[in-house]
């Protein structure tokens, strides 16, 4: 049953990263292995999430991915700023559908509300490896990205369903 929820929650973010990041800035993204990501310099902005359950959600890559996700939702040059800033929308608009996508499968009222964000220049992955999944991509223009979560707190709200 927990590789089968595992596998739900892995797909549906895989589909929902690159569905929204499309829509927003016409970036298309393919799954490739976390591996591929291994020796790549990348940045990264991550959300605390609190409330009912307490988890970690993260979008980092390569800088010239946030570089192109601000010049396409803008339409013009970034500062670093805006570059910043329209990394954290990115990542606050794909938690808010990530947690949407899992408590309307598993239909349990949850409150949650982001309590920290943070831009992060060198991205070493999650701080607890253990608790965290992952999903890797691979932009249009070759540019290497991931999305992570807590799959803890994903784990507990489905037992509770």
């Amino acid at each position: 049953m927990k590789e089968m929820q595992d596998a739900w929650v892995t797909a549906m973010a895989e589909n929902l990263v690159g569905e929204i990041i499309e829509q927003m800035a016409n970036i298309r993204l393919s799954i490739v292995p976390l591996k591929e990501l291994e020796s790549k310099q990348m940045v990264g902005v991550y959300v605390w999430v609190g409330g009912d359950y307490t988890m970690q959600m993260s979008f980092f890559a390569e800088k010239n991915l946030f570089y192109r996700l601000a010049k396409n939702m803008i339409g013009d040059e970034p500062t670093e700023e805006d570059i910043q800033d329209y990394g954290m929308e990115f990542l606050n608009i794909v938690c808010g559908r990530f947690i949407s996508e899992i408590v309307n499968q598993i239909h349990i009222k949850v409150r949650l509300m982001a309590v920290e964000n943070c831009v992060l220049e060198n991205w070493v992955g999650p701080d607890d490896q253990k608790s965290m999944r992952a999903v890797g991509f691979v932009s249009d223009a070759q540019e290497y990205a991931g999305f992570s979560w807590t799959s803890s707190a994903i784990e507990e709200m489905m037992k509770r369903s």
